[in-house]
């Protein structure tokens, strides 16, 4: 099980599941990692307030028990809420380890919180933020320790005298991780969508227990993902439709209108509106020997430090590129990632024989021009490491520049850093314009993942 929040936006991945580990970088011996056939979001999933935010990731093939592998139990639907009220629950996960540090725990780490009431959280967020029936809410004593930006999808569990029990999934939560409520995917609420779910999969098992659980052959896993930020929308709710006599007719989906990315500079996120700012990955005067060398595929130092998408609708009369059309955007992107390709070739980072890239070497090169005093130098070097990973596990087309074309993975990398640097800023700045830039950056940086990530059929 995970967050819905965790897979709705990365739907387009492969997902890849290990068991049996507690270290993310040096599995723990005895491990297995299972593809997910099709991750199964809830279908009422409401993205603006996190609403029955669960998802179950069936693999594609059983998983056999071991020592570090044990299944873990569901609640039954009758356990209430004022059942748990005072109650001692463990929650686990990847995440950060404090409001005073962006990086994220390589081992998984776990929190022992306390169960609070629906009117406490209520009154912490809202009543059209907290919805009791599908969430609960739980905190850390005395803002000791807690679940954190990065655990979402995590499990919550507790121990009913014979038992553990999962009775969460780690979903969002307040601007503190240790001195504001961590809220959860209530699963007695959500019980029935699992044990659906589970039973409707092929081979799929689920049966009732005396312990008052429901025990199901699915291993509860930790999504190492961002929570989503608390909003006050208002959802609608969703009515049963009424059956007709004759079918009515379907709308074909229409094509999502790329929002506006080059109306704002993005680089004043990591400037103006951030706090302290970061400075340029790569120094303008930093090796020109170089820099002249791969000027032959166009480009230059800057995009380093730029979001070449944002620069290159500059160029628009209607401040706009068609993100939806793959074979376009990799024309306009492949001038500026075969110039990071060649730079990344000519200093090391990219294996010359392989073609994988040096995540260290990479990262000595982009905290060169960093305060090592600051944030930044740890902040890059965990982004490196996490872009790295992911990037390099996506089947990227080989981009045109001019005759020549080149692996876009280095380019993308660097990109990649870029906007996670945005993500992570140790203070937002709160003014009207910077929230703004914000918003509209969240809506570019998922257009773009989807854009570059899918292969176009035409030629």
């Amino acid at each position: 099980m995970s967050a819905c929040h965790c897979i709705k936006s990365t739907a387009q991945y492969k997902h890849d599941v290990v068991l049996g580990t507690i270290n993310r970088n040096t599995p723990t011996a005895g491990y297995v990692r299972k593809t997910v056939a099709t991750p199964l979001c809830h279908e009422s999933y409401a993205e603006a307030t996190a609403k029955n935010d669960i998802a179950l990731l069936p693999f594609d093939s059983p998983v056999t028990p071991t020592g570090n592998i044990q299944w873990i139990n569901l609640p039954q639907p009758s356990l209430s809420a004022t059942n748990l009220v005072g109650t001692r629950a463990n929650v686990s996960g990847f995440g950060r380890t404090s409001d005073s540090t962006q990086t994220t725990s390589t081992t998984l780490k776990y929190a022992t919180l306390t169960i609070t009431t629906d009117a406490s959280c209520t009154a912490e967020y809202g009543s059209s933020s907290y919805f009791s029936d599908v969430m609960m809410c739980a905190k850390a004593p005395a803002a000791d320790q807690a679940d954190c930006n990065g655990d979402s999808g995590g499990a919550l569990v507790y121990n009913n005298g014979s038992a553990w029990v999962q009775i969460g999934i780690v979903s969002w939560g307040g601007t503190s991780c240790q001195t504001t409520s961590s809220v959860y995917a209530r699963l007695s609420g959500l019980v029935g969508w699992v044990t659906d779910k589970m039973s409707s999969l092929d081979g799929g098992v689920v049966s009732t227990t005396t312990t008052g659980t429901t025990t199901t052959n699915t291993a509860t896993t930790t999504t190492s993902t961002k929570p989503p930020v608390t909003t006050t929308t208002k959802s609608t709710t969703t009515k049963k439709p009424t059956p007709t006599k004759k079918p009515t007719p379907t709308k074909a989906p229409t094509t999502p209108k790329p929002p506006q990315c080059a109306s704002k500079d993005f680089k004043n996120l990591l400037t103006k509106c951030c706090s302290p700012p970061a400075k340029d990955l790569l120094p303008k005067t930093f090796n020109k020997t170089i820099e002249t060398s791969c000027k032959k595929v166009g480009g230059d130092n800057a995009v380093f430090n730029s979001f070449v998408l944002n620069k290159l609708q500059n160029i628009k009369k209607n401040n706009t590129v068609d993100m939806t059309d793959a074979v376009s955007l990799a024309k306009q992107l492949g001038k500026a990632a075969c110039f990071i390709s060649c730079y990344l070739n000519k200093t090391g980072v990219i294996d010359s024989t392989s073609g994988e890239i040096d995540a260290d070497v990479l990262t000595a090169l982009l905290i060169t021009n960093q305060d090592p005093a600051g944030p930044w130098v740890e902040i890059i070097s965990e982004a490196v490491s996490n872009c790295t990973s992911l990037i390099s596990e996506l089947p990227l087309p080989d981009l045109p520049s001019g005759k020549i074309k080149c692996n876009p993975t280095g380019g993308i990398v660097v990109q990649c850093v870029l906007a996670t640097i945005v993500d992570l800023c140790p203070s937002r700045v709160t003014s009207n314009s910077c929230k703004n830039d914000y918003a509209l950056f969240d809506q570019c940086k998922n257009f773009i993942s989807d854009a570059l990530i899918n292969k176009s059929k035409k030629k």
